[in-house]
């Protein structure tokens, strides 16, 4: 297709209708009937607009003086291809302080935003018309989209954090909260795909690589990184509606990439340099268990995707160095010490662990087990000069030596 004057966005309507905002000098809201290539309309804008189109309706925002969010802006619809416009009202930006302005895919409300609140006006303006508060961020520097399917607005802040919210879901409560992930920028170009698994930054200086962060993998883990030789400076990406694919332009926008996103990718979580790193999944296959640290000597709990738990649990204080193991309910683990006086079991629940008594303080303790029931602990010495296996009673701490 032919453009003169310069195209500032393009977006289908329908199968076979194209529509964009031509500029250069008056801007116009050209619609080419395809594949024939024919100009179907033709629709003079009046001045600088920003354009939506959902369906095959489009929705604008003009600005006669030409300032912009600082001006008046007139907001309109397109029912195409007819090309009759309904006049939705003027709005005035600069006077609300708003930095910000989307439509509602449905085309009956204007969303903006100012400083942190996200406020929608129903439309078209009116007597009476009133704005009310969508929800707030707890930091600066919001932006929106909304998903592919236009039903949720997602907005990010400027410390990285997504709130997910329905246009008619009660104001000021978000339906989820996605909390920045581990490693990715604090940034306000963290956006999530259509369906709701990945997050990916997007950023014009990005220039080898996208990294994509899996909600659904284990809390912590790497990005996936998808590398593609050549520079990636002003790269664009496109997620399929169904989450199939990600394309992206890259090798200097020269090349069109295409990774499959459906295939399982493995969840990679940075450990540690301790050269204990014992592992154990609990019976119920909710948690994965290691004695990597936050600090030395502390087990960490990792909640598996789709089994309920996303957060990851604060176990109290203990020592915990080697090769964990649950009991048979799921409820408490126990392990490895590397000073005997400080063997103890841990409650996941995060209350305080319960020491067994019995081992000296220079006893390495290796290998721990649960009786079936979960009434009986075994434990006995590794690298030691007491070479001694030990059961206790778990209600009583009572103790046997063997």
């Amino acid at each position: 297709l032919e453009v003169s004057g310069g195209l500032k966005s393009a977006e289908w309507i329908s199968e076979s209708l194209l529509a964009a905002v031509v500029g250069g000098g008056s801007e116009r809201l050209r619609v080419w009937s395809l594949p024939e290539g024919e100009v179907a309309l033709t629709i003079e804008l009046g001045g600088p607009t920003y354009a939506e189109a959902h369906g095959n309706r489009v929705l604008t925002e003009t600005s006669p003086s030409g300032q912009g969010m600082e001006g008046e802006l007139l907001l309109r619809a397109w029912q195409l291809p007819d090309g009759e416009p309904q006049e939705l009202g003027w709005v005035d930006p600069g006077a609300l302080g708003a930095r910000w302005s989307v439509f509602d895919p449905s085309g009956t409300t204007w969303i903006y935003g100012k400083d942190r609140t996200i406020y929608a006006r129903p439309l078209p303006v009116g007597d009476g018309t009133y704005d009310r508060v969508v929800g707030t961020h707890d930091a600066d520097g919001v932006r929106p989209r909304f998903d592919v399917n236009g039903d949720l607005l997602v907005t990010a802040d400027g410390e990285g954090e997504l709130r997910v919210w329905s246009l008619a879901g009660p104001a000021g409560k978000p339906l989820r909260v996605i909390p920045r992930p581990e490693g990715a920028p604090a940034s306000n170009r963290l956006a999530l795909d259509p369906t709701a698994r990945w997050v990916y930054w997007w950023s014009f200086d990005q220039v080898d690589r996208a990294q994509l962060w899996d909600l659904e993998a284990l809390p912590g883990a790497q990005p996936l990184e998808l590398r593609r030789s050549g520079s990636w400076e002003h790269s664009f990406y496109a997620f399929h509606p169904q989450g199939e694919c990600l394309a992206a332009t890259t090798k200097d926008l020269t090349q069109l990439s295409l990774w499959p996103l459906r295939r399982p990718y493995p969840s990679v979580v940075k450990g540690t340099s301790s050269t204990a790193k014992g592992l154990a999944f609990s019976p119920d296959g909710r948690w994965l268990a290691t004695v990597w640290p936050p600090s030395p000597g502390h087990a960490r709990l990792l909640p598996l995707p789709h089994t309920g738990p996303t957060a990851v649990p604060e176990l109290a204080e203990h020592s915990l160095y080697s090769e964990p193991v649950f009991d048979a309910a799921g409820q408490r683990l126990s392990g490895g010490s590397q000073s005997g006086d400080e063997l103890s079991i841990v409650p996941l629940d995060g209350s305080e662990p319960q020491r067994l008594e019995g081992f000296l303080s220079d006893t390495w303790v290796g290998a721990v087990a649960f009786s079936p029931s979960g009434r009986l602990l075994a434990a006995a010495s590794r690298m030691s000069a007491e070479k001694m296996l030990r059961v206790w009673k778990v209600d009583t701490g009572e103790v046997t030596a063997f």
